[in-house]
Parts: structure tokens; C-alpha cells; sequence
């Protein structure tokens, strides 16, 4: 899971998940121990999908991590931080 970014979309998710904002985060290719363990520790809120073959990041075109999709379309993707608090 990306370590880099995940803080800072929890923390959009946390302030706007009223407005109707969904965010899934989807793991690639790690085990379910993996994701659970480090979800436990970081205490993240958001719904983890498990994507155990990358089916679904191809579906999608996802070419780096994070990718943020919007409303099913590919809006961007990066690597690195680009959210701040």
C-alpha cells in the first residue's frame, strides 16, 4: 500500500465522506494479511479491495499508485505526494 499518499486521501476522505465522496482503495498484488495488517496499523477507515492478479488495474489503465479515478474515468495518476493537509 502507498505509504506516501494514504494519509493525506484518509484525511480528504474523513472531512468530506458527508458530501457523498467515495474513495476505495485498491491494493495490487499483495496478500490479504499484508493489507489487513498494515490498514490495522496506520488505522484507516476506508474500504480496501484486493486486486490479488491486477485485473483490475489494467481495467482501469492504473499505471502508477496513487490513481484517482472519477466517476468510473480516468482523472490522473502520479507518484509522489500531491495532497497536503
Amino acid at each position: 500500500m502507498c505509504k506516501g499518499e494514504l494519509p493525506s486521501i484518509h484525511t480528504v476522505y474523513g472531512k468530506m465522506k458527508q458530501t457523498g465522496l467515495t474513495v476505495l482503495l485498491i491494493d495490487i498484488k499483495e496478500s490479504r494479511s499484508t493489507v489487513e495488517a498494515a490498514v490495522k496499523e496506520r488505522g484507516y477507515t476506508l474500504p480496501v479491495l484486493l486486486d490479488s492478479d491486477g485485473a483490475v488495474t489494467q481495467a482501469y489503465g492504473a499505471i502508477a499508485t496513487p490513481t484517482i479515478l472519477q466517476r468510473r474515468e480516468l482523472w490522473g495518476h502520479t507518484t509522489g505526494t500531491v495532497l497536503s493537509d
